[in-house]
């Protein structure tokens, strides 16, 4: 056998990744019918803002739901069929919000955005537009330098509603008014806003079924060159209307005999706290009604929650038809999904399941599993929905399923996190190529544990797998397996590593050093810990760039073998995939230099068969086809020869 001998100097992995959000979302297929936004979930406490952000002549959509963070989707329609793209899903960074505006506020001709000041409600952040790069001029002032107050709970909005040239401030209040804030103009390229009043135009909507403004917005309903305002109740089913019976230049709001359902011929009708917004998305030349639903009775999340009224009037008279509820075409799992990763048949690609918190389609509420397998490629990922009730309908609530070759008998077994802490535990009785899951027993955690999170791993460096449990509270509990299947709870916990509550442990090795790190999700925040003999060390040098609410994660080569993918599970039901290079491929030996010294290394890797070094697999891998073999060696020759 040929064979090549090179000494090599290994280099410590020196790294800092930062896992992004990515485009490369894989595609999902439901009944044989393609999902345009399959995995992004459903929508709950949302607010839209629709802007040209692109300056390609069509609507692009920002939104905002009760993670906290600003969804950017870009408008991809073609002709008569509308269609979004997720661009970013935590854009400028910025968290902790429950109210955004996107507007020209200095008259530059681009869109600058205001945000609720995230360590103070009741202040407003301003952030300036300067050639694409956003500068945070610090909150909203008036003339005299007092702060300019919103009110909590309230969602304000801006309208030039006295033809001026700039836009005007409005906070609603819960008691049913309306404060006004007049732009004066700027002041070191800020808007200046002096409190006018906090009765604007007498308006007042209160009473027995009437309990205050959540949102408002202004438009021209009547095609008279002046805004109306459409206004959604805490309570109330529908919206109202206010008209404005005034002028471009003056307004006077008609305050008694505003309409109180609408639209009009088929008023929209749910729980309350009703969001309009509108844009037109059809490109006809009117504009078309988005509402979206704050949330639902008793703090209960709702599906479907983007409604979309097309307006087939025209130019003389509005006229809105309902058209759907589900605007971006997404799937809705409710809330705090838990992923998982597996390539549960052994063909070389991932395939994907996700655990469910709760279904409104049972009762009590139980969860489900969802089984998607994937038909694609490890290039080319394709989710098929195979099974909506994997394991059946009765596994309980707050479902987190993980897997793993518990009793190393080569294929994986499965481990399901229930609301009550108790952990059960399935058997595959199949084997790597044909799975096949049998109830084999549950660990039974004491009364005080609640929301367990199932994680495995080798804490005590035995050779078998342990079961590392988060939990609400937000530490980590450790069961170490005794013999196959059999666990006993360790009093120790991992060096008191903690996210605060909800704890989510996922172990994969993220630093190819080949042992398995820690990304730790929680309630409001998650953690990285590296790995180093089974001490785990909190590190700065990963960041992945969402956190969100109840955040659940898993992680695989989806698309490229030198990139590694983190799935992210969100409060709302969905999923986000961020991304991260962890190699450059054909750098075999870390020199950051592609030459003959790494084809000598990729020989002696090849034609010794040894393809246990994470970080050869990662950058020897010019296929992509998870293996080591000649092809690589040739693709690595022709690289070089190209460079």
């Amino acid at each position: 056998m040929f064979r090549v001998y090179l000494y090599l100097v290994v280099f410590q992995f020196l790294f800092a990744l930062n896992f992004d959000f990515t485009q490369n979302v894989p595609q999902v297929i439901i009944n044989n019918e393609e999902i345009n936004n399959g995995f992004l979930g459903g929508l709950n406490y949302a607010i839209t803002r629709w802007v040209d952000w692109d300056n390609d002549n069509d609507s692009d959509l920002f939104l905002l739901d009760e993670d906290g963070h600003i969804r950017f989707y870009e408008n991809i329609s073609s002709g008569s069929d509308v269609s979004f793209k997720i661009v970013d899903a935590n854009f400028l960074g910025i968290n902790n919000i429950t109210w955004f505006y996107i507007g020209d506020f200095d008259n530059d001709n681009d869109f600058d955005i205001v945000t609720e000041y995230p360590q103070n409600p009741s202040y407003i952040s301003y952030y300036t537009n300067n050639d694409g790069e956003f500068i945070n001029l610090n909150l909203l002032q008036n003339e005299n330098g007092s702060y300019v107050l919103g009110q909590q709970g309230a969602i304000p909005t801006f309208c030039d509603i006295d033809n001026d040239n700039d836009l005007d401030f409005f906070a609603v209040n819960l008691i049913g008014t309306v404060s006004f804030y007049e732009n004066i103009g700027l002041s070191d390229n800020k808007p200046i806003f002096n409190f006018i009043t906090s009765d604007w135009e007498d308006i007042s909507i209160v009473g027995q079924l009437r309990h205050g403004a959540n949102a408002i917005n202004f438009i021209d309903l009547d095609n008279d060159q002046d805004f109306e305002l459409v206004w959604g109740d805490y309570y109330q089913p529908s919206l109202y209307v206010i008209w404005n019976l005034g002028n471009q230049n003056s307004p006077d709001m008609d305050n008694i005999n505003f309409s109180t359902y609408f639209p009009e011929d088929d008023p929209i009708n749910t729980v309350g706290r009703n969001m309009p917004s509108f844009t037109d998305i059809d490109l006809d030349g009117d504009q078309d009604l988005f509402i979206t639903v704050l949330g639902g009775t008793g703090g209960i999340q709702l599906m479907d929650n983007f409604y979309f009224y097309e307006n087939i009037g025209n130019q003389e008279e509005s006229n809105y038809d309902f058209i759907t509820d589900n605007f971006l075409n997404s799937i809705d799992y409710l809330s705090d999904v838990s992923p998982t990763l597996v390539d549960i048949d052994s063909d070389g690609d991932l395939d994907l399941f996700i655990g469910q918190k709760f279904t409104t389609d049972s009762s009590p509420f139980n969860g489900r599993i969802k089984f998607f397998l994937n038909i694609g490629s490890s290039q080319n990922p394709i989710f098929n929905l195979y099974d909506e009730e994997f394991l059946g309908a009765d596994l309980g609530t707050d479902l987190c399923p993980h897997f793993g070759d518990i009793d190393m008998d080569g294929d994986v077994d499965l481990v399901i996190g229930t609301y009550s802490g108790n952990v059960k535990i399935f058997e595959n009785i199949g084997n790597k190529y044909d799975f096949e899951f049998s109830y084999h027993s549950t660990i039974e955690t004491d009364s005080n544990f609640w929301f367990s999170v199932p994680g495995l791993h080798d804490i005590d460096s035995d050779g078998d797998l342990d079961l590392v449990l988060g939990n609400i509270y937000g530490d980590l509990r450790v069961y170490t397996q005794e013999n196959s299947f059999s666990f006993s709870l360790d009093v120790n916990q991992i060096q008191d590593i903690s996210v605060g509550y909800y704890s989510a442990p996922y172990f994969i090795d993220i630093d190819l050093d080949d042992d398995n790190d820690l990304i730790l999700g929680g309630r409001d925040t998650h953690k990285v810990f590296l790995n180093n003999n089974n001490f785990f060390e909190e590190t700065n040098e990963i960041e992945i760039s969402y956190s969100g609410k109840n955040v659940k994660f898993s992680g695989g080569n989806l698309f490229k073998s030198n990139e590694f993918n983190i799935i992210s599970g969100i409060s709302t039901g969905g999923l986000y995939f961020l991304s991260e290079t962890l190699c450059d491929l054909g750098d075999l030996n870390k020199d950051q230099i592609i030459n003959i010294s790494d084809i000598l290394t990729l020989i002696n890797i090849v034609f010794d068969l040894d393809t246990s070094n994470s970080y050869y697999m990662c950058s020897g891998d010019l296929d992509n086809n998870s293996g080591l073999n000649i092809l690589d060696i040739t693709n690595l020759v022709i690289k070089i020869l190209d460079r």
